[in-house]
Parts: C-alpha cells; structure tokens; sequence
C-alpha cells in the first residue's frame, strides 16, 4: 500500500492508495496506526519544553505535548543542533507510559535528517514492534 502525507496549515492530509484505509486505522495488528507512523504529534498544539538534558549522547530536549481533546500526551526528546527526533513516549494524563518510541537509525537525504528505523515498544502486553524505513523521498 501506498501513504502520501502532506503537512498543510499545520495538519496533516493522507492520501492512501486504498480509500477505505483512515488515519486513527491500526497498521497490520502491531499496536500503532497511521497516524502514529507519521508523527502526527509533532504538530499538535500547546507544545512546551519541560528540561534540557543529553539523549543518546546528544543535547536534547524533552517537550511535552498534549493531545487536543484526548488523555494523551507525549514526551519527545529532540536533538538540539539538527532538530531531529531522538524518541518519544505515549502517556496518560497521568505519566503511565503507553508506548515507547527509540529512533534506532537514522539517515541524511538531500540535507534532512529522518529515522531509517524505530522501534515501538508497547508497556501494556511488551510487545516490540521494529519499523525499518527503506526510501524516503524529500519534495
């Protein structure tokens, strides 16, 4: 299957090539959905830096983003110098982890850094799953 997202105005606009396919729909039974595939959280609102620390030997910092109209929130840690993602972690409102996301690899095409491969754990059931990106193209 193919995804095309396009970022307009701050959301994020899916085109699947199967039209019955929605965002918030669950990706081959591994715990996380389209939208958590396209890091849709990065653009919600009401987004705050909460502390300034090293992640995976690098500056970061952790900010804290609620989700409009839900009980989640994430905690992203983002690399200070590329402004890159580092990892983030699903919560509740009230700090159990949901899931956890670790950037494994990553690689640089035409000057933007992305996540070649991340990996998901789920705290619930401790199921893993390994996302491996083969292409991305930069428009």
């Amino acid at each position: 299957m193919k995804l095309n997202i396009e970022w307009i105005n701050d959301k994020s606009i899916f085109q699947f090539s199967k039209t019955n396919v929605k965002p918030t729909d669950e990706i081959f039974k591994t715990g996380i959905t389209w939208n958590d595939l396209s890091l849709q959280f990065l653009w919600w609102p009401n987004a705050r830096i909460i502390d300034s620390l090293r992640k995976i030997n690098r500056d970061a910092w952790l900010i804290e983003i609620s989700k409009p109209n839900h009980d989640d929130k994430f905690h992203v840690w983002i690399e200070k110098e590329m402004f890159m993602l580092l990892g983030a972690e699903k919560r509740t409102l009230h700090d159990k982890r949901i899931q956890t996301l670790s950037v494994k690899k990553i690689q640089e095409v035409d000057g933007y850094w992305y996540a070649k491969q991340i990996d998901i754990f789920h705290h619930s059931n401790k199921d893993r799953t390994v996302i491996t990106i083969d292409q991305a193209v930069v428009l």
